[in-house]
């Protein structure tokens, strides 16, 4: 059982679709990454200037 994992496994890594699907995905979630950690803007931030009107 374990040589057929090991083989299914070489196969699959020799596979140019596969590969390129599996670097397609990584890039996806690269950029996902990068977004959650980027910055945000709070929704609730009150406007540039509203604490000198009053």
């Amino acid at each position: 059982m374990e040589t057929q994992k090991q083989f299914l496994e070489k196969r699959a890594c020799q596979d140019e679709r596969v590969r390129g699907r599996a670097q397609e995905w990584l890039k996806t979630v690269g950029r996902r990454a990068l977004q959650s950690l980027a910055p945000r803007k709070s929704l609730q931030a009150e406007p540039h200037g509203s604490e000198i009107a009053g």
